[in-house]
């Protein structure tokens, strides 16, 4: 518990501000104007001795609980994020880079009110929380421009990746912000329990994938790992390479996990957290359980933004997704962009169970086809559990059998609800199933049907503006 006097602590700047100590409080040469105030202060201050007035103090806070809290953006969290601990926090010093690609639009007031950070609360789902270096028994450290014959301690880092591999368990690895690194071989997660990540100051460090590569740069393949504060690049140049030799090919995975055919299979990998992390020219894939996508900036992929498929579980919150869908300008109009060439959705769920969408961002004004969010091909089980889209904002992508949201058949318990969409499109939302979609704002051109859905519907309080 702190002293009446240290809890004001424009007392204590107004008495550094004109060099009187609290030892001199009394001095007799200081002026009336800068004295009454004072005197108004200790007078405020002591005016209830039995009063704590640092309440949090004795209130036997859950240091886990308030750090999960900090991880899901909860509006009682701490003021003074850690970049560390804070998926809200800005941790990227370099983010100006990207300005002039994000147009994000000002939330409408019909939505300030649910969807505004100071007052949106968080759903809870039990995934894992977010975690940093301090909380992993070991850390490794890489710095392509230090001395060799580093050990990977703080002292003598790593020079490469492959230096560092094969990457053990209960160990973060980190990269030092700043530099750049061209991987020749994936970072391989297949231990479980491993932190990849950044350490000192300054922008992200990069990965850039060497054209011999292949297509994997970070391929999760086990359990309870974080991918955070990367960013992962490809050149124009190698990615269309690739993807003009294969272009039914994804192109660059940026963070994969392996293919597992079969939802629920105890061999997917579970408890990943993907945080903070810059993905340009390269898509974030997910075949996993119970996993987090957190803060994630992607940038003009192949084909999808985002792409999970086989996965239960999930939480995809806080991540821009800006013009995916490159390859319908790689291979020049729409007559060869079809389901098969150009899987160009923002995000796209295919067979995935009990998610959470919330608080995203997805631009997909530049090409006319496909859609800005699909979940497709659910179940043919009702679903327990609510699956929430809500608090995002949608642009495009424009023309008549295009839509901002489509959802599949066989689905269930679906909650669409606070989001702001944006025009032109073709429709708003495409559903062939049952759905809530309430609250939602629809603004811009609309070409074809602005709302289509069969089954069991509830459309209510949608706002539109021209």
């Amino acid at each position: 518990m702190t002293s009446g006097l240290e809890s004001w602590p424009q007392l204590t700047l107004l008495l550094r501000l004109h060099d009187h100590s609290l030892t001199n409080l009394w001095d007799p040469k200081m002026p009336a104007r800068i004295l009454l105030p004072l005197l108004a202060f200790l007078l405020v201050a002591c005016s209830d001795p039995g009063a704590d007035p640092d309440p949090t103090d004795d209130a036997g806070v859950n240091e886990d609980t308030a750090h999960q809290n900090d991880a899901q953006g909860d509006p009682d969290a701490d003021t003074d994020p850690d970049p560390d601990t804070d998926p809200d926090a800005d941790t990227d010093p370099d983010d100006d880079e990207f300005a002039d690609l994000i147009d994000r639009p000002e939330l409408p007031e019909h939505l300030e009110g649910f969807c505004a950070p100071e007052s949106y609360r968080v759903r809870d789902l039990g995934l894992p929380d977010l975690r940093g270096p301090e909380d992993f028994a070991h850390q490794r450290y890489i710095d392509p421009e230090a001395a060799a014959g580093g050990d990977g301690s703080l002292e003598a880092p790593f020079l490469s990746w492959d230096e560092a591999r094969p990457l053990q368990s209960d160990t973060a690895y980190l990269q030092r912000r700043g530099t750049e690194i061209v991987l020749t071989s994936p970072v391989e997660l297949t231990a479980g329990n491993i932190l990849v990540g950044a350490y000192g100051e300054g922008p992200r460090p990069v990965l850039q994938a060497h054209p011999d590569l292949g297509s994997r740069m970070v391929n999760i393949a086990s359990n309870d790992n974080v991918v955070r504060d990367l960013h992962l690049y490809v050149d124009e140049e190698t990615h269309d390479d690739l993807v003009a030799d294969d272009f039914i090919h994804q192109g660059y995975h940026g963070i994969s996990t392996p293919y597992i055919a079969e939802p629920g299979s105890p061999n997917q990998p579970a408890r990943n957290v993907i945080y903070n992390n810059v993905l340009y020219r390269s898509v974030l894939l997910h075949w996993g359980r119970e996993v987090r996508i957190l803060h994630n900036d992607v940038f003009f992929t192949h084909q999808n933004g985002m792409f999970l498929q086989n996965a239960e579980h999930v939480e995809v919150a806080y991540n821009r997704i800006i013009h995916p869908n490159h390859s319908f300008h790689l291979f020049e109009g729409p007559e060869i962009c079809d389901q098969t060439i150009c899987w160009g959705d923002g995000i796209q769920f295919s067979r995935v169970h009990h998610w959470y969408v919330h608080n995203n961002f997805i631009d997909r004004a530049d090409t006319p086809n496909k859609a800005t969010f699909i979940a497709r091909i659910e179940s043919t089980t009702p679903a327990a559990e609510p699956h929430y889209f809500e608090c995002n904002t949608l642009r495009g992508p424009p023309g008549d059998n295009n839509r901002m949201l489509f959802v599949g058949w066989n689905m269930d318990n679906l909650v669409y609800q606070y989001n702001y969409l944006l025009g032109p499109s073709g429709s708003a939302l495409w559903s062939h199933s049952a759905i809530d979609f309430s609250h939602n704002v629809i603004e811009g051109p609309l070409t074809s049907t602005e709302i289509f859905c069969e089954g069991d519907c509830r459309l209510e309080d949608n706002h539109r503006v021209p």
